[in-house]
């Protein structure tokens, strides 16, 4: 049987989604029966260890390693030892997707494991995005698509609230923290603009907690910060107590614990008010992250219809407080849209309405494939999202008046994906046999002010080559134009007189064809 597989791979939990024989999005549970599973992996005695009990045992495992999301953007840098050899982000989030993959096998014999959506952040770039794709094809998949987690939410939310309307989605997520705004009609989904930060989430908070919690037991036991954190076992147990006491503190108003010191037990008390003190900073982050793309947009928050709030963090009473506060008109419009499950509901649901054929009239039309279940709202069809760019993207030259190096932006972040533009530039010596072009991303957005902008003020993503004849000569016309396809895979494409190079943008240090199946062996055996 094949099934719609949707998977919302998390910063701190992950979650898979299916459409159920009724043709309706369900989570499958856990092996645990939990909805969804930590993204935390240990390693012990030789043997891997993924979810719940690779977090209980992970003050005593060999090796432990969390928030790897938050790491894919260094994919080609990044790496972490474990039982003698080397894994990157790729590897070890592939890791956690086999083990939402296996516990749904246990459910679903009969499951044939084809393709998948697997969410990612609005604000990942390509070489992000290949690399949540290379995970899921190590984990087992044939063929992985990527949509971005607001866009997944809001086909959750639009789908379930008729009528055409404009959409912001506020996701806090464990450890990533997007904002996109998009106009919603039936199945048609338009992201208008996207912004966000892949270093901020429920993670933050957690160790603003850790914080407070620790100088509350230094005050109360009389001890050192030094003390306190050369004591193992005492900085474990608050690491370990923080998640729990920071959940709490989104009903109770106060929580109480101890901690183990030596031979005694030293207690403390945390009340929401410090701990909402403490993280106003992060806060105050993510509104102006909805202010920027409000900005973007060209709209104020008295033009959205519906604010839906999803990713576990956005829980928080200091997240609903905090937006009222920042607009105070928004709310009535503030929906708290099944927090841990939409992004994974959503991609289960895109999944599924994939490759349903439209007939004349805008119908779904054709008959099921053999082996696949019913299809979910056949009335509804095809869904159709159009995204934008995500991240500005140019190229280095050499500025002659400056008399410096400066990036020159083509394309611009939160542009109508597919998108197109071009560079007018020259050869810069005589005789010159090779253009090398360098391409850089950055958040600057508009095209006066943003035009040309310092090299460190952006990130490379790539390079290539161009070989040009000898008897170049200085001034003489190259034109470079960079292509943001619906997908956002980015090409640049280098002309010099008849010469033309085209060069795909994908991930520095991403995983070769041989290194895919030799990871894909070595979690599928």
């Amino acid at each position: 049987m094949i099934y719609d597989i949707g998977i919302d791979l998390g910063t701190t939990y992950s979650c898979l989604s299916i459409i159920n024989a009724t043709g309706a999005p369900i989570v499958v549970k856990n092996n645990m029966e939990h909805d969804t599973t930590p993204s935390v992996i240990s390693y012990d005695n030789g043997e891997f260890c993924v979810g719940e009990t690779a977090k209980d045992q992970a003050p005593f495992a060999e090796a432990v390693v969390e928030a790897v999301k938050r790491n894919m953007s260094e994919a080609d840098t990044w790496r972490v030892t474990i039982g003698g050899v080397e894994y990157g982000p790729i590897e070890l989030s592939a890791r956690i997707i086999r083990k939402l993959v296996d516990d749904f096998i246990e459910k679903y014999p009969d499951a044939e494991l084809k393709s998948a959506t697997i969410t990612c952040p609005a604000y990942f770039g390509p070489k992000e995005r290949e690399a949540t794709r290379q995970a899921g094809i190590i984990a087992g998949f044939e063929e992985v698509n990527i949509i971005e987690e607001p866009t997944a939410a809001a086909i959750s939310y639009g789908l379930k609230n008729s009528g055409v309307k404009n959409i912001l989605v506020y996701d806090l997520g464990g450890g990533t923290f997007d904002v996109t705004i998009m106009k919603v009609d039936g199945n048609r989904f338009k992201v208008i603009s996207t912004d966000g930060d892949c270093n901020l989430g429920g993670k933050d908070w957690d160790a603003a907690l850790i914080g407070i919690i620790k100088e509350k037991v230094c005050e109360n036991g009389g001890i050192t910060m030094e003390g306190l954190e050369a004591d193992e076992e005492a900085i474990t147990s608050i690491t370990t107590e923080a998640e729990g006491k920071k959940i709490s503190l989104s009903s109770l108003k106060e929580v109480k614990g101890g901690v183990r010191f030596g031979t005694s037990t030293i207690k403390y008390s945390v009340t929401r008010e410090e701990f909402e003190a403490e993280t106003a900073g992060e806060l105050q982050a993510t509104i102006m992250k909805v202010n920027s793309a409000l900005d973007s947009a060209k709209l104020t928050m008295d033009d959205i219809d519906d604010l839906v709030l999803v990713g576990g963090s956005s829980r928080m009473p200091q997240v609903k407080a905090g937006i009222i506060a920042a607009f105070p008109s928004c709310e009535p419009k503030i929906h708290i849209h099944d927090p841990d499950l939409a992004i994974a509901t959503g991609a289960a649901i895109y999944q599924n309405t994939r490759d349903v054929v439209m007939d004349t009239d805008g119908e779904a039309a054709g008959a099921v494939p053999d082996g696949r279940i019913a299809k979910f709202a056949p009335s509804v069809g095809s869904i159709e999202i159009e995204k934008v760019l995500s991240h500005t993207m140019g190229v280095l030259v050499w500025d002659e008046g400056k008399n410096k190096d400066v990036i020159s932006n083509i394309i611009f972040r939160n542009c109508t994906l597919p998108i197109v533009d071009t560079g007018d530039y020259c050869v810069h010596s005589d005789g010159q046999t090779g253009l090398t072009i360098r391409i850089y991303q950055s958040e600057f957005e508009d095209p006066e002010t943003g035009k040309e902008v310092a090299p460190e003020e952006c990130e490379e993503i790539g390079h290539f080559t161009v070989d040009i004849p000898s008897d170049s000569r200085a001034g003489e016309p190259v034109k470079v134009s960079i292509e943001a396809t619906e997908k956002a895979d980015i090409i640049c494409t280098c002309t010099f007189r008849d010469i033309t190079k085209s060069h795909t943008l994908s991930a520095k240090g991403m995983l070769s064809d041989e290194q895919i199946r030799n990871a894909r062996r070595s979690i599928l055996g």
